[in-house]
């Protein structure tokens, strides 16, 4: 289903806008069934402590009950989010049992 013809409570939270800092922002696709929906799209997300500016894919879940969403679950790549905001330190990533470290100049793998 097009974006555009998701239930209005759906449509509002999945197709304005989540704050100033993001600079653009499209649902892909919408999928609704009785009270649930779900969307999927991306956001352009630019970070004014760093400058930095990335495009991130997302996910959202949503029930409605009485017309008001009761529920929803937000997915996006905190990795990426959390790289744009980076401005200094160092971290570490532990998968599969092995730890990597990823440098204060690491960046988000869809940076801009």
């Amino acid at each position: 289903m097009p974006p555009e013809k998701a239930p209005p409570k759906v449509h509002q939270l999945v197709v304005c806008p989540i704050g100033e800092l993001t600079t653009a922002f499209g649902p892909r696709e919408v999928i609704a069934q009785g009270n649930k929906a779900a969307a999927f799209g991306w956001f352009r997300l630019r970070a004014l402590a760093s400058g930095r500016t990335v495009d991130v894919p997302y996910s959202i879940f949503v029930e409605l009950r009485n017309g008001l969403i009761a529920k929803y679950h937000f997915l996006e790549n905190t990795f990426d989010v959390a790289a744009t905001f980076r401005t200094s330190g160092s971290w570490q990533m532990h998968t599969d049992g092995v730890t990597h470290d990823v440098p204060a100049t690491a960046t988000s793998t869809r940076e801009q």
